[in-house]
């Protein structure tokens, strides 16, 4: 084998610098020839020039592998881009960022300049809009031409990025939904402004915030320890308030459970009364129930006997709801939690 690579190299050697004439052919010749003869073999020569040229191109490919120094291999085809330097094409969706508005509250207000707008958290956008399905299954939602538009306060205008969720214009008695058209809910208990008014009014500025109503009643100082609250909150008032006098010993109220319960009360646990020098201090809870379904129609009163342990006097009769808890903030002590005072 070593006799044949000697031959073949002295043989590419000569030949890498023979210069190989080659005349030009007139087609209408190569034709003739073709038609004439068959084509003549090729001479030693030129099989020779074939090896050069070979030799030539295998030489490259050696560089091309192997220079210009070890280990440092030029590559046949460009590199395609790391992922870093592909330029992207703009993208067509607009991503929610984090932190961002997925419910919003507009303050109705100002005549001339922007109103104020702060964020809602979704925990409460969803409690109203649970709140709203619940009073338009009981068929409470109704008709209304526009909703109020005047100077001063006109309402807290609730809108989600959920387009299913129509806008809320809550005023602290009344709602007005913007659905195919304009329906009112009253909410005389101000469930709905209540929750919405408690969200917001830490981001408002304090002037803002001054100029909303509150709904906020006036609770009295007693001096007496006011029962706390061991069941579900309710409320009460008198069923006879004119018959109630200093003399009075026993007496009746009407009950009524302050949850959302399809409009019952329900079963109440047995009223708690402390008795002071100048009030009386009465709380009536209404027993938990296990249902999560519940319409939020007002719920009907139940009748309680009270008994005190000497006659009322010239003291107050206290409700202990009205005075901390979530009834404060509702229409049933908006008048305060006094129920009834004897001169």
């Amino acid at each position: 084998m070593s006799d044949f690579e000697d031959r073949v190299r002295d043989a590419l050697r000569p030949a890498a610098s023979m210069p190989v004439p080659i005349a030009p052919l007139d087609p209408d010749e190569l034709a003739t020839r073709a038609d004439a003869r068959p084509l003549p073999r090729p001479s030693a020569r030129i099989w020779l020039a074939a090896a050069a040229v070979i030799a030539v191109v295998a030489g490259v490919g050696l560089v091309a592998v192997y220079g210009p120094g070890r280990g440092q291999g030029i590559p046949a085809v460009p590199i395609a881009p790391t992922p870093s330097a592909i330029t992207l094409p703009p993208s067509t969706s607009t991503p929610t960022a984090a932190g961002s508005m997925t419910a919003k509250v507009q303050v109705l207000m100002f005549s001339g300049r922007r109103d104020p707008v702060v964020s809602l958290d979704s925990d409460v956008a969803d409690q109203l809009y649970a709140m709203l399905a619940d009073q338009e299954a009981a068929g409470l939602l109704k008709p209304s031409d526009v909703a109020p538009d005047y100077l001063g306060f006109r309402g807290l205008l609730v809108t989600t990025i959920d387009p299913s969720r129509p806008a809320l214009q809550i005023l602290p008695t009344a709602v007005y939904v913007q659905e195919s058209g304009m329906y009112r809910l009253d909410d005389p208990d101000q469930n709905f402004y209540n929750r919405v008014y408690d969200a917001i009014a830490p981001q408002l500025d304090p002037d803002v915030r001054a100029a909303l109503p509150s709904g906020q009643p006036t609770v009295p100082t007693v001096g007496v320890s006011v029962p706390p609250q061991v069941g579900v909150a309710a409320t009460w008032i008198p069923a006879q308030p004119e018959s109630i006098d200093a003399h009075t010993v026993t007496f009746e109220v009407f009950a009524t459970r302050l949850e959302c319960a399809s409009g019952k009360t329900g079963e109440l646990l047995k009223p708690v009364v402390v008795m002071g020098d100048k009030e009386v201090v009465i709380r009536i809870d209404a027993k938990p129930r296990h249902s999560g379904a519940d319409t939020c129609q007002s719920n009907n009163p139940v009748r309680v006997g009270i008994t005190l342990a000497e006659p009322l006097g010239h003291r107050s009769l206290v409700d202990a709801a009205c005075l901390s808890g979530e009834a404060v903030r509702t229409a049933a002590c908006a008048g305060g939690a006094v129920r009834s005072m004897v001169p």
